[in-house]
Parts: structure tokens; sequence; C-alpha cells
């Protein structure tokens, strides 16, 4: 009875993929056009519907697969990709004993390939534990997805000879940064203020410590318990009448809207923004990052400011400025996926002159700190951390952080530690079922450095980027058409560094191993679809009937147009 089970929980969640060639030649059509109806009926293997297979945390056994493949055979099926993932908090994906990576699970899944090839059903591999996208425990903070992070203070020197000065410690993830550089701006009327640095922070519930939200750890976090009154805020005191133009507020939460009160006196709060725009960065965090300057408005002014929450939330990073921001500056930054401008505009007061922009450090913060000369300045300590991002819905043992998609030789690594390892043992057994591995739909958000892009992007743009680092950050430089400009340039580059280094290694290292990739050219990412897609030996969409996400007046959901239009632009499969 025991192995009854696991052989129906192995393909507890079967889905059907519909995989098609898409640049099938005339000669292929006029052979499709004189098909006998024998050959209909019984197709070549390589004709055959292919079918994905979810085995769910740990529940999988030998002769579940054994059961399984004969099941597949009978049905016609001709391919199966396997996938082990694990929904937490789910019922029906129970611990099973077969753990991810272990021995046991490797000597299962060459079993597994061994019953595919006596089956005659071509069998691939997702390429981690989870459905999205590559990461594993392996995977160390240095290798992992990284993100620009930076902290801003007013400073003024008085002397003649200049100052010593060293800027604040800059926000991070994973216990993990390095310096970039240090850059000067100088003063204008919106970035003299280190009122906001410096304000009084304190929330609804007396007894979470809110100096969470002051340090610079991002996995700090500040949880809010439910209450009977649904009361969840926290309230940012400044010792005098300020001006609030941008905020960015991080969460590992997904549902929750936010409002902005404001109060001069601490007693009587007026709501502002009713509902915080909630842009979504990373694959298990989201963020509040409204625009709050425009044309009419040049933020809001006031002592108290309320970010007053719908719901129970945790909190993660939490800062205020009185800097105004170009209009969806984390999409310009390739943070998010949305709205971006060629000449991204802002009050021309906020604009430095490129000429003014002082580059006082380069790479790693000397112990004394960085020489500024006389003056008023707003001084920019950049860096680079992790993203946090893990691969999803994994098991314990199968989760870790995502590898840094622009560094080719960390995804090698990664390959090796689980599909290479499997491979392995597969050759040894002259086993020939184990054809494919798959990265799936991209589903882990925004990378926006890595160690060297300063270096490749001078290679490939003949100029220097540490100067413009301050675009990163959602100011403008220089002019909104120059500004423009060079954010396009960074997202290229990025972009290119992606479609190469992962989507591009990704399948130089499945055929090295003898093997084929498939990839979904999709998601909400920083690189071109259609490239990415370009990289591919097997390209593949999704769509989902009568989906519960979807509009209920459409029947179906889907990505395919990248994977299609992929396929008949670069001739893929």
């Amino acid at each position: 009875m025991e192995t009854k089970i696991q052989a129906v929980s192995t393909t507890a969640a079967l889905l059907m993929a519909c995989l098609a060639s898409a640049n099938a030649s005339a000669n292929e059509s006029t052979e499709l056009d004189s098909i006998s109806p024998q050959r209909f009926t019984s197709p070549e293997s390589e004709y055959l519907p292919k079918t994905w297979m979810h085995a769910m945390n740990g529940n999988l056994s030998k002769p579940g697969f054994t059961e399984d493949f004969k099941a597949m055979a009978d049905a016609g099926i001709g391919g199966a990709i396997f996938f082990h993932v694990h929904r937490r908090n789910m019922p029906y994906s129970s611990r099973g004993p077969v753990r991810f990576n272990t021995e046991e699970f490797i000597d299962t899944l060459v079993h597994a390939a061994a019953e595919a090839d006596k089956n005659n059903i071509e069998f691939g591999v997702h390429n981690s534990d989870g459905w999205t996208s590559s990461g594993g425990p392996w995977v160390t903070p240095e290798m992992s997805m990284k993100r620009i992070t930076w902290s801003e203070q007013a400073v003024q020197v008085n002397q003649d000879s200049g100052q010593n000065v060293i800027p604040p410690q800059l926000g991070y993830y994973e216990q993990y940064y390095r310096d970039v550089a240090v850059i000067a701006l100088p003063a204008n009327k919106y970035n003299r203020s280190n009122a906001f640095a410096n304000a009084k922070v304190t929330v609804s519930d007396p007894s979470l410590n809110a100096e969470i939200l002051t340090d610079n750890d991002w996995d700090s976090v500040l949880t809010f318990k439910q209450n009977k009154d649904n009361n969840y805020w926290v309230q940012v005191e400044v010792e005098q009448a300020t001006s609030l133009r941008s905020l960015q507020i991080e969460t590992p939460d997904r549902h929750g809207d936010a409002a902005l009160q404001v109060s001069d006196d601490g007693i009587n709060f007026t709501t502002v923004v009713e509902k915080l725009r909630r842009p979504r960065p990373g694959a298990r965090l989201w963020a509040f990052s409204p625009q709050l300057v425009n044309d009419k408005n040049d933020g809001f002014k006031a002592r108290y400011f309320r970010l007053v929450f719908d719901k129970p939330i945790t909190l993660k990073r939490f800062e205020l400025w009185s800097v105004p921001r170009i209009d969806h500056w984390f999409s310009m930054n390739s943070m998010e996926r949305g709205r971006l401008s060629l000449a991204p505009s802002i009050n021309t007061e906020a604009i430095t002159q490129a000429k003014d922009v002082l580059v006082l450090n380069r790479g790693e913060l000397p112990d004394e700190g960085v020489k500024l000369p006389k003056g008023d300045w707003r001084v920019l300590r950049f860096g680079y951390t992790s993203t946090g991002a893990y691969n999803v819905p994994a098991t314990v043992e199968g989760e870790g952080l995502e590898v840094d998609k622009f560094d080719a030789k960390v995804l090698q690594f990664h390959f090796d530690a689980f599909v290479g390892k499997l491979l392995k043992k597969v050759k040894a057994k002259g086993i020939e079922s184990l054809k494919t591995s798959e990265i799936d739909s991209y589903e882990v958000g925004g990378q926006n450095w890595s160690q060297g892009v300063e270096h490749s992007f001078r290679e490939k743009f003949n100029y220097d980027l540490i100067p413009w680092l301050p675009l990163l950050t959602g100011r403008v430089i220089e002019s909104s058409e120059h500004t423009g400009a060079v954010l396009q340039e960074f997202r290229q580059h990025l972009s290119d560094l992606m479609v190469e280094n992962y989507f591009g290694e990704f399948t130089r290292l499945t055929n090295q191993y003898g093997l084929e990739s498939y990839i979904e050219p999709y998601g909400w990412g920083p690189f071109d679809e259609l490239a990415s897609g370009g990289k591919a030996d097997r390209l593949m969409g999704e769509f989902w009937v009568k989906s519960p996400f979807a509009d209920k007046r459409k029947i179906y959901h889907g990505r395919t147009s990248a994977a299609i239009s992929a396929g008949h632009v670069y001739g893929k499969k």
C-alpha cells in the first residue's frame, strides 16, 4: 500500500505541455500534407506529446516511477520533464521520505531515467529544486543575484583644506555587501536635509522594536501581529516640518496595501495617498515605492508621517527621503519590470551637471573615509548586496539563493551541483533517455549589478559608468536626455549579460553534457525575451485554461508569444 501511495504522488501534478516545432520547413509541410493514416495513428516518438511530472516534497519512489512510465507509454506520451517542488503549508505537499539531492534522491532519478529508457520515453529535469529559476543551498551570497545599494548624507565642509568623511553604512541583504564608489553631488534645495535619517520612528504596537526599521540589515524584520482594531502603522517624526518626496519600503508579503498620512501635531492626521504603489523587485520581495512628486505637487511637508497598513505585515527595508526621484525609477534601474522613459523629468533645480559630479573613491572604502572639498555636498556611498532571491517553490533541502544571472562561472557551479551529478551517474549506467534540462519561466525578480559590471560596461560603450551611478537612485544628471540615454545603455548591458551568461551559458552547459536545453524565455526580469529565446535549443510557453488568476471574461491566459516569436526569428524548435 505504501508503494502505491508513492507511485501516485510521484505524478501528483501532471501538466500536459504542448511542445511544437516553430520552424517547420517547406519539405516538412509537404510531407505532412501527404501523411498516411497509419503514420498519423502511430507517429514516430519525436512527434508524441510530452508532459511535465511533479514530485511533491520527497514523495517519490522507484516502484512509483516504474508504474508512471508504463502508464505514460500506454497513453502515448513521448517525453516527460521532471520537477521536484514543495508547496509549503499545503496539505497535499506533506513531507516524503526521499530528500532532494541526497544519494537516495539521485539514485531514484537514475532509476526513473532507466525506466524512461525501457519505455522509449524522452526524460528531462528542471535545473534546480522548485520551478524557478536556478538556485540551491550551495549558492553563497557572493555567488547570488546582486543589486546596487547606497547611503546618502548631506555634509557641510567649512575648512579650506577639506575634511575626511566616513559615509553612512550601506543597507544589505544576506549579511553581504561590497563597496563600489563614493560620489559627492553639490547641495541644492532638495538634498540638503538629513531630517529623515535622524527621525524618530515609532509603531502602533509598543511591544515591537521600531529600531529594527532604522538598522542597515534588511533581513532583520518588524512583523505586526493581528489585533482586533486592525491598527498597523509606522510613524516617522522629524524635528521640523520637512518635505517627503520619496520612499522605499520592502516586504516579503505579497498582499496588503498602505496609505500615507501626514500631521503637524502628531494627533490629527490627513490621508494624502490612499494606496501606495507596490512594485515587485524580487521572488519573495514586494515594495511600496510611490511617486510623491509631480508637476503639481512637490511632495508632502509635515512633521509627522504615518504609513498605515490595511493588514498585519512584515517590513524589511524602510527608507524615507526629502530627495525627489524620477517616475518609475525602480524600473529605470532594472530592479522591476515597468514603465520606462528616454527622457525622465524632474524639477530642474534638482538636476546635477555632469562636470559637478565628484568621484571621491572607487572600490573598498578606506578606513579613514574620503576627503571631501570645502562646500555643501550630498555624499552617496555606493555598493552592491545580494537581492536575497531564492528558488521557489523548493523544499528545505533544495532551497537556496539564486545564482548571479550575469556570471557564467557561477551558473556552471550550480549546474554541476545537481544536474551534472545526476548526468554522470546516468551516463555511467549507459542510460540514453535523459535528453534535456530546463529553465522554466523567470520569476525571481530584478538584478542590476555584479562584480565588474562597470568594467564590462566601459568596454562596450567606451565611457565610465561610475560618475553616472546616481542615476540608479532616481536622479537626473546633465539633462533628462542624457539620463535616459545612459540608463537605456545600462539596461541594455544588463540584458546582454543575462542573455549570454545565463540563458546562453545554460544551453552551452547542457550541450556539453550531450543534452538540449528547454527555455521558457519570459518573466519579470532584466532581459530581452526575444534574444533569450534565441539561446534555447527548444522553446516552451505556457497557458492556463480558466485560471482563477485570469480575467473571468477570458477563457485562458498565458505566455506564448516570446517562445513563438523566438522560434520564428531564430529558427528554433
